[in-house]
Formats: structure tokens, sequence, C-alpha cells
């Protein structure tokens, strides 16, 4: 924002201006997110790109720092496994692998677990819980850190067999919690 030429600035600024005064047209305190004086009475906007992806980050930040101030007494972990698939595929080395969001619980290696697939249940063992490196996304190839047990909240890739079949989307259950 602050490298760009005046002329940039100024669409910006006015796209900004526009977009707060049509919100508040309808009777919604509203507010640019960084300059929101009362969080609790104004809406916070948050400009982003989907062509560039520009201000994504800052929706993800004010999400998790919302719910975590605004809903401080009623966030809590459970023992419940809470887990979904994102993503299977395969990678050279690992054979078929699921990348899972771990919400809630505890997974640990050689546990059994059951997912939706393509021709029914999968019952299967864990045979590695892998994560990125700190600061490092799971998508990106590289090397894993490998883990005995992980809890949530936590992205985490699995390796176990038959996995070619799952389906991304579907939860992930333990055997040991059902």
């Amino acid at each position: 924002f602050f490298f760009n030429d005046t002329a940039t600035t100024e669409i910006y600024t006015e796209q900004i201006v526009g977009s707060v005064r049509c919100v508040q047209e309808t009777g919604i305190n509203a507010a640019l997110y960084y300059k929101n004086p009362d969080p609790h009475c104004f809406v916070s906007i948050i400009p982003t790109s989907a062509i560039t992806g520009e201000g994504i980050p800052d929706m993800l930040t004010f999400i998790v720092g919302a719910s975590q101030s605004m809903m401080k007494g009623r966030l809590q972990l459970s023992d419940h496994l809470q887990a979904t698939v994102l993503e299977v595929k395969v990678i050279e080395g690992l054979g078929t692998t699921l990348d899972v969001v771990l919400v809630n619980g505890t997974l640990k290696e050689n546990d059994k677990i059951i997912l939706s697939g393509f021709e029914g249940p999968i019952i299967t063992q864990v045979r590695a819980l892998l994560t990125p490196h700190p600061m490092k996304e799971m998508r990106v190839k590289g090397e894993y850190i490998h883990h005995k047990e992980v809890k949530g909240a936590l992205g985490v890739k699995i390796c176990a067999n038959d996995l070619e079949n799952s389906i991304a989307g579907s939860q992930l259950l333990s055997l040991i919690h059902i």
C-alpha cells in the first residue's frame, strides 16, 4: 500500500470509503479492521484480492484473533477425536497419504483409523504422523517432522496402507474412540 504510486493509493482509498459507506447505508456500523474503534459495535471490513491473494493472511489472522478474544470462555479442546481429510495424494517414498486437519483429540502412531472410501469404509493402521517444519507449508515438498503422537488442533500428514480410495472431505475416526 505504501509503495504504490499516488493514483493507485487514491483509487484504493476511494474503493474502501465507498465500500464502508455502502455497508453503513444498510444500518450496519462498519470500519476497516485496522481502524475499528470497537469490534463489538462495528463490523470489520478486511480488503482482499481474489486475483493476488492479498489480504487473505490478514483475514485469517483477524478470524483467529477474534475467536480467541471473543470466544475465550467457550473455546476448549476435547479428548474426542475430531478430524477431517483435506486431501489424498501420492508422495514418492511415502505412498498414498492423507492431509488431515486434527481439530480435537489425540492421534498416535499405530492407532487404527476408519474413514470413507469410494468402495466403502477404509479401516487401516497409522504408519506415520508427519508435519512440516515450523513456518513451512504442507503443500510444499520437503522434509517432514515425524511424530509418535499429535494433539489437536493441527494439520498432519498421515501415512497408512490402503488409502488409495479415500474421499477428501470425509471425517476420520479412531477405532479407539468409537
